[in-house]
């Protein structure tokens, strides 16, 4: 008789009964490297010692407020899979919607800029699905550059750049910009979710008292470096839409700005052209 439980038993240990199957199932899948058909056709398979030592450790941070991307070092966006650890923010589903309207509405752009590629989710997503597109994808932080460059190094049509935004792109102009900056307000702080706050690193999260900080400094160095565009996509949070809208008209001036909604009907994206 076994003293570990096999792959099946340990979905139903008593202690683990609150966490939901599919997170479970995730967990052990990481840890034993196997897929979830083998983890189906396998299920009598014992654990050892150390897996069942490792899974439960896991299964602990996980109770506690840890991501399960974190722990299984694995995020899925637009439908392919992503190194993540907590360096970088965890791709979010709702800017899936982004990449989905450029692929739609540029898809023969040439030249695509990236700017805060973080994990290199975006850039990631439109190279695979443009692979005739240059994509340029730009970090300032080092930590998230190292991610992003576990997940693009296979993709020849991308260039990783660290870059305080706009500073190191001497390039005149780009068919399609895209940016997911940090856009959360210091002063909606309380209305973030804890574990976020706990977990998620803070510079990817927040840019002053509005959140619309790092977005004032983005549209003014496209004016002051004269960067023509075909389309600017911006992501912000529900509730900034209005003041996002202000800021843009104030420093891109002549440009058509237009929301686009999220699958909660909620303003989540600006889509900004030039008039």
């Amino acid at each position: 008789m076994h003293t570990t439980p096999t792959l099946r038993e340990a979905l139903f240990i008593k202690s683990l009964s609150l966490i939901p199957k599919h997170e479970k199932i995730a967990l052990l899948t990481h840890i034993l490297d196997i897929d979830q058909t083998y983890l189906a056709f396998h299920g009598n398979q014992v654990l050892s010692t150390d897996q069942l030592k490792q899974y439960l450790l896991l299964a602990e941070k996980l109770q506690q407020g840890v991501p399960l991307q974190y722990l299984t070092k694995q995020a899925f966006f637009y439908g392919l899979s992503l190194y993540v650890d907590s360096r970088v923010l965890i791709p979010r589903p709702e800017t899936e919607i982004m990449v989905e309207t450029v692929i739609q509405n540029f898809p023969d752009a040439k030249t695509i800029l990236d700017v805060g590629t973080g994990s290199g989710a975006i850039s990631k997503a439109l190279a695979v699905n443009l692979p005739k597109s240059q994509v340029t994808a730009l970090d300032i932080c080092p930590d998230a550059l190292q991610v992003a460059q576990r997940n693009l190094q296979e993709h020849s049509n991308i260039n990783l750049i660290q870059s305080d935004l706009l500073s190191e792109i001497h390039t005149p102009s780009f068919d399609v910009i895209c940016a997911n900056l940090p856009y959360i307000g210091t002063e909606k702080f309380a209305g973030v979710d804890a574990n976020v706050i706990e977990h998620e690193p803070k510079k990817a999260l927040f840019a002053g008292p509005d959140g619309l900080d790092l977005y004032r400094r983005l549209f003014t160095q496209i004016r002051n470096k004269n960067i023509q565009f075909q389309v600017l996509y911006i992501e912000l949070a529900d509730n900034q839409s209005k003041m996002a809208t202000q800021v843009a008209q104030l420093l891109l001036p002549n440009t058509q700005i237009k929301p686009i909604k999220d699958l909660n009907q909620k303003i989540r994206f600006l889509e900004i052209k030039p008039q």
